[in-house]
């Protein structure tokens, strides 16, 4: 399985010079003496691999320090110790130990596509923020006779989404602690699905898309961007005529944040916001919770009720 670049070339650039600087810190700071420390310098390896594969030719800019505000979550998910808990908190399902708190999340946007989405074989949907993959897999499942493309911003994500989704690939082991910070000393085994009708992308959603998708899951995602207004205008953009976007994240939360990443506060807010690019609401509700493993025995709960569930049209009422 390839990794696409839908980056523009010159925020690629950007994004190449800062996350070689980033992956090759994280392999230097590993602990030889740590016994998981081959376990993850083998992925970090692989991720630097992948992204020499999509530089273009060129010279990288000489100062890979200068990013944008929105390029200081690339640092975050250039963090292992991230993406690992993302891979954990998405595939609890499916890894060795079969314990998982996240399949309401899951069932609830197959069931909103079922109900609202009818035909999609050989249509095209479009994950956006899919991490590590597992809401690809999901749709790539239900949906055989349809492509399922799996885009995000952390490269190192979409490396661990790979070896999910690729055809043959290697069952990935992942070393995980739970937020109170134990040792990393269990590993969880994600297992490959070998998906065909699955691709995977590098991709900016503050930039404009090339992409055009029928069906839009966009879950957990929004949320976590600089400008709200401008992901919104170009995430309509992709969307086909009569097209649905399934929309789920936490609201209400981080109300210190800047306005521009304010804009969906409240479901009102929410509303309005896609009724500006001619997206109309099908359907509303409050779900959640957030939830996630602190200790062996507890469990973190974040915001009741703040998660949204949205199902919309492009210029048509369902």
């Amino acid at each position: 399985m390839r990794i696409e670049n839908h980056l523009s070339r010159e925020r690629f650039m950007q994004y190449a010079a800062f996350q070689r600087k980033q992956l090759s810190s994280a392999v230097d700071a590993l602990e030889p003496e740590w016994e998981h420390a081959s376990v993850v310098r083998e992925i970090l390896n692989e991720t630097q691999a992948e992204l020499e594969k999509l530089v273009s030719t060129g010279e990288l800019p000489l100062d890979s320090t200068s990013m944008a505000i929105h390029e200081r979550k690339v640092e975050k998910y250039a963090t292992w110790i991230e993406v690992m808990r993302l891979a954990a908190f998405q595939y609890g399902r499916y890894c060795n130990e079969h314990r998982s708190v996240t399949e309401g999340l899951y069932s609830t946007l197959l069931a909103l596509a079922a109900q609202h989405c009818q035909g999609l074989n050989g249509k095209t949907i479009a994950v956006l923020g899919c991490g590590p993959g597992r809401t690809v897999l999901d749709f790539a499942i239900a949906f055989p006779h349809s492509t399922v493309i799996g885009l995000d911003y952390s490269l190192l994500s979409l490396v661990v989404a790979k070896h999910v989704l690729g055809i043959h690939a290697l069952p990935l082991q992942i070393p995980v602690r739970n937020l109170a910070g134990d040792s990393y000393s269990k590993l969880l085994t994600i297992p490959n699905f070998s998906s065909p009708n699955s691709r995977l992308g590098l991709c900016d959603l503050t930039e404009r898309q090339r992409i055009r998708a029928d069906l839009i899951i966009c879950s957990n995602t929004i949320n976590l961007l600089p400008d709200h207004e401008q992901a919104l205008m170009n995430i309509s953009e992709m969307l086909t005529t009569g097209g649905v976007i399934i929309f789920a994240d936490l609201t209400g939360w981080r109300l210190d944040r800047h306005p521009e990443q304010m804009l969906l506060r409240n479901s009102t807010a929410i509303k309005t916001s896609f009724a500006k690019y001619n997206i109309n609401e099908i359907e509303q509700f409050s779900g959640g919770p957030y939830i996630e493993q602190e200790t062996a025995e507890t469990y973190l709960c974040r915001n009741p009720g703040s998660a949204r569930g949205k199902g919309v049209s492009n210029r048509t009422d369902l």
